[in-house]
């Protein structure tokens, strides 16, 4: 909703590539938990620290993201419609909210097993 589709890709793409420093990261993260010496396992506390952090920030970004432009505080009603015009030429709509019954029909048959 926010990028074209032609700055779609180096986003994506950007996104991808920094996933490297969340796997060192990572890694040092969880040496430095496997060092804890406590009367419950290692593994366990790695579970319950990230599982605590990744909670956290969850919810941190449901209000710091907004779902769309048109939702959004940070900018002016000027700056959605341009934000808004730039997707003009991308020949898809930004949001739709509208239920289509035979998309859930074809959903449900295609997860029920044969």
């Amino acid at each position: 909703m926010w990028f074209t589709r032609i700055q779609q890709p180096i986003v994506i793409g950007t996104w991808y590539a920094s996933q490297g420093i969340g796997i060192g990261l990572g890694g040092l993260i969880g040496y430095g938990i496997g060092q804890i010496e406590a009367s419950i396992a290692a593994w366990r506390f790695e579970f319950i620290i990230i599982g605590a952090g990744c909670a956290v920030w969850g919810i941190v970004m449901a209000f710091i993201i907004p779902d769309s432009p048109y939702t959004t505080k940070r900018f002016t009603r000027e700056e959605k419609i341009v934000i808004m015009s730039r997707k003009r030429d991308d020949y898809h709509a930004v949001e739709k909210r509208q239920l289509k019954w035979d998309q859930v029909g074809s959903a449900v048959r295609m997860s029920t097993p044969n």
